[in-house]
């Protein structure tokens, strides 16, 4: 027999499919609504790091899990930075 969550265990709670999809919804609509409406580059890209790199936080995934996402955040942005370079030092 499988043990009973305690009532007050949030980190077990909601993880089934209709809760995935209200946390996506909450953070892409307003974060799309966000970018089309700045036409902003820098704030697009945090736009698109920041949320799920907070809410993998936020909703206590393991260690690995966080370094993870962080890891290849920080590669993205190391990746675009990298072909984009001289256009940014070119632009102070």
């Amino acid at each position: 027999m499988v043990p009973r969550q305690a009532v007050g265990d949030r980190s077990r709670r909601c993880l089934g499919g209709s809760c995935v999809v209200d946390g996506l919804y909450v953070a892409v609509v307003p974060s799309a609504v966000l970018i089309l409406m700045s036409r902003n580059v820098v704030l697009g890209g945090a736009v698109g790091f920041v949320p799920p790199n907070s809410l993998t936080i936020l909703t206590w995934q393991p260690g690995s899990l966080i370094a993870l996402c962080l890891l290849l955040s920080a590669i993205i942005v190391a990746t675009h930075l990298a072909g984009s370079w001289y256009h940014y030092v070119e632009a102070f």
